[in-house]
C-alpha cells in the first residue's frame, strides 16, 4: 500500500487513501515517502473516514538525521 497524502508534525500522521477499508489495529505498509522515515510497517491507530486513517511513528521523521 502506498500513501498518497501525508501530513505530520507529531508522532502520528494521517494517511489519505481512497476507500482504504482499514480498521484500528490493522497493519499497513507505507512506501515512497520523503523523508524515508515515513516508510515502513505501521499499525492503524484511528480511522477518520473511508479515505483517511492515522498511524503512529517514533521518532518523528522530521527529527531523524
Amino acid at each position: 500500500m502506498e500513501s498518497n497524502q501525508i501530513g505530520a508534525s507529531e508522532p502520528s500522521f494521517e494517511v489519505g487513501l481512497e476507500a482504504h477499508g482499514l480498521s484500528v489495529g490493522n497493519s499497513v505498509t507505507i512506501a515512497g515517502c520523503l523523508p524515508a522515515g515515513y516508510n515502513g510497517r505501521f499499525t492503524v491507530t484511528s480511522v477518520q473516514d473511508s479515505n483517511r486513517f492515522r498511524v503512529t511513528i517514533s521518532p518523528t521523521p522530521a527529527l531523524m538525521t
